[in-house]
């Protein structure tokens, strides 16, 4: 029988605030006024703050990479949910929940198949929630399309933000690099 691991790690966590913990602080808190200047005030900046607390990661190379599968799927997710939502209320389904819950899960399949297609597997997730943020929470939207961008430049603003922060601040292995002192030469001199 195979043992199945409840925790990430055995190791006792060092309680301190680091790094990594200050920058996706400042890159949500950033994101946060950004989208709530930039559009007045009018909307909640809620998906790019996750986006920028999604992206902040250890090194500038993770960074990029999540920062990359975030703005694929937050493509992805919004072009598929604006056209489905738009199609779900011409063909007048939005009201019908039961159906319309069903017709929004069915299309998931191809989104996620879409994710295979361009062999990006790990944009599925972000994908798929971006899609379901537009096709569930504006499911009354009169304008799925804008609704979708606005969806979308908020998210990547986050992304935008995050990276940002991420590039201009040290990284995970410069405060590593700092903390550890770097070893003499053992013995191999020669004389």
């Amino acid at each position: 029988m195979r043992k199945i691991e409840l925790f990430d790690t055995t190791e006792r966590p060092r309680l301190h605030v680091g790094l990594r913990m200050v920058k996706t602080v400042l890159a949500v808190y950033l994101s946060a006024m950004l989208v709530w200047f930039a559009l007045g005030g009018t909307r909640t900046p809620f998906f790019a703050m996750i986006a920028a607390l999604l992206c902040v990661q250890p090194t500038r190379t993770k960074s990029l990479f999540f920062a990359f599968n975030r703005t694929i799927g937050t493509i992805l997710g919004g072009i598929c949910g604006a056209l489905c939502l738009y199609a779900a209320q011409l063909l007048e389904i939005t009201s019908i929940i039961p159906l319309y819950y069903l017709f929004i899960c069915i299309v998931l399949i191809p989104i996620i198949h879409i994710t295979l297609l361009i062999r990006k597997p790990t944009v599925s997730a972000f994908a798929c929630i971006v899609f379901l943020s537009v096709t569930v929470v504006q499911m009354q939207s009169t304008d799925p399309f804008i609704y979708a961008l606005y969806r979308s430049l908020e998210t990547l603003s986050g992304v935008l933000v995050a990276l940002v922060i991420n590039w201009f601040l040290p990284s995970a292995e410069a405060e590593a690099a700092e903390s550890c002192p770097v070893p003499e030469d053992s013995g191999n001199k020669k004389s």
